[in-house]
């Protein structure tokens, strides 16, 4: 293993970000920001 890349849970986790961007496109602003608020609030809470 050369880096973080490498490791297939990464190439997992990106692979399904991809999928939600892709999904998610098509939702109102409204409907975005309820559903990434509570990830974006553990992500500041987790660093």
């Amino acid at each position: 293993m050369k880096t973080y890349r490498d490791l297939q849970v990464w190439q997992k986790a990106i692979t399904l970000v991809t999928e939600i961007y892709k999904i998610s496109k098509g939702f109102p602003i409204g409907k975005k920001l309820c559903a990434f608020a509570p990830l974006n609030l553990s992500s500041y809470n987790n660093s």
